[in-house]
């Protein structure tokens, strides 16, 4: 074998491959809406969409090509906040609902009833709840869901309402809200809250993905 070291390169070619990504058009929702917030769940092969204005109740399945009409919620939701997969998913607005896949039950309700909040969590039975309001009222309460009750646990350093939230109930982000428009993003370890550098542009009401504040 031949070859020689090289000294220096004036690009990173692994940075330049691995790093590198681009937005592609979807298939669209088969109920336009708004207000729908982090309600949603899954992965970009199995995601589920829920609630939204109009008209509150609906929710859609993913399969990675297109999207799918599901069971609806049991009662309209705005604003709200969700965790979860297709197949275990959680709304929260006020009052709690489940999803197991298939329909909608009704679940605990928060310790601090509220809307336009957040949430994170890998299933239904793990989950957090934070923020919210309603209009005129900012909240910093966080609670903690372990498949059978609600717990307080530390607030948000920074009380706000419709924010978006990712990750689970031991490694999330809490990001962007108001009034007014907000670029804070907060870190989870599962104990507390801790700020960490803001996001470019302040906004609110705006979706997520599923994934771990790491």
């Amino acid at each position: 074998i031949k070859g020689f070291t090289i000294q220096s390169l004036a690009t990173d070619p692994y940075a330049s491959e691995v790093l590198a990504g681009t937005w592609s058009s979807g298939s669209n929702l088969n109920t336009a809406r708004n207000a729908v917030q982090n309600s949603g769940g899954g992965t970009q092969t199995a995601g589920l969409c829920f609630g939204g204005n109009p008209p509150g109740v609906s929710s859609e399945e993913y399969d990675g090509t297109s999207w799918a009409a599901g069971n609806p919620l049991l009662s309209a939701k705005v604003y709200l906040g969700g965790a979860g997969i297709q197949t275990s998913a959680m709304a929260m607005e006020g009052e709690v609902e489940l999803y197991d896949g298939t329909s909608w039950t009704a679940g605990t309700a928060l310790n601090t009833p509220r809307g336009e909040c957040a949430g994170a969590g890998s299933t239904n039975t793990a989950a957090l709840c934070f923020g919210g309001g309603p209009s005129g009222s900012l909240k910093a309460e966080t609670e903690k869901w372990d498949g059978s009750a609600w717990t307080e646990v530390n607030n948000l350093n920074t009380a706000r309402r419709q924010l978006t939230g990712t990750g689970t109930n031991t490694s999330a982000l809490a990001m962007t809200g108001g009034p007014p428009t907000s670029n804070a993003t907060e870190s989870w370890d599962g104990a507390s809250w801790s700020n960490m550098n803001n996001l470019n542009t302040p906004r609110y009401s705006v979706g997520s993905a599923q994934g771990s504040s790491n």
